[in-house]
């Protein structure tokens, strides 16, 4: 009878699985193995609840800190395609216009985090700021309202908070609050390349003009500074 209890229960151990998960994530390897070391010292019982809470603890800890980037159009593709300005050295940049991109929720958990990295962008003097939020996939009321603060301090500096590419359902709790309005419908864009085109008419000409970056497609064509000939940005720009 023990030999069966054995076998049984070594049938139930996925080596393969267990490989994988050392492979790939440290969190669930300590996830890992904090349960199973529970379950020899503890009722199990016991055991899956020390499971279960240390993977909520890595969720929140993981989701609190959302991935954050500068973003630039490349310069050696002529449909300038947005990238990472950390993982390109020597990347041009606007100097009036900050182009970030989030990717995670905007809740209440992550909202220290975030604004913690846009008052670094606000002291180091940018003003006008256009969010990449295609990474968005839920916007809780307190991410929501900090939307509406960060458009607000923003505007009392002379510049202004744009918002692109944010999902429909993403923007459920910002129409019901009445806080898409507040920021201004007209400060949200389905696509980079309409929200640039409408911001580049914001922009200070005088600083324009004794610019070298030329970085947006918009930049470009403006008949201030000497033509260029480029392939024409796709839907996506």
């Amino acid at each position: 009878m023990g030999g069966v209890i054995l076998l049984v229960a070594y049938n139930l151990i996925d080596v393969q699985e267990i490989k994988k998960v050392v492979r790939s994530s440290g969190s669930e390897t300590t996830v890992l193995i904090a349960t199973f070391i529970a379950t020899l010292v503890f009722a199990l019982e016991f055991a899956i609840y020390i499971g279960v809470f240390l993977s909520l603890f890595f969720y929140l800890r993981r989701t609190s800190k959302p991935h954050i980037a500068i973003m630039a159009p490349s310069q050696k593709d002529a449909r300038h395609h947005f990238i990472n300005t950390e993982r390109v050295d020597d990347i041009r940049e606007c100097p009036q216009l900050k182009v970030v991109r989030i990717d995670g929720s905007l809740f209440y958990g992550a909202i220290d985090h975030i604004e913690g990295f846009f008052s670094e962008l606000r002291d180091a003097g940018f003003k006008r700021v256009i969010l990449l939020a295609d990474g968005i996939n839920f916007v809780d009321l307190a991410g929501a309202e900090w939307l509406h603060h960060e458009a607000e301090r923003l505007r009392s500096l002379g510049g202004d908070l744009y918002i692109t590419g944010l999902k429909i359902i993403a923007q459920d709790v910002l129409w019901k609050s009445g806080i898409k309005d507040e920021i201004g419908a007209d400060h949200f864009f389905t696509t980079k390349k309409l929200a640039l085109a409408s911001i580049y008419q914001t922009l200070d000409p005088a600083i324009c003009e004794q610019c070298t970056a030329r970085i947006f497609w918009e930049c470009q064509l403006d008949e201030r500074l000497p033509a260029v000939v480029l392939q024409q940005p796709d839907d996506k720009h």
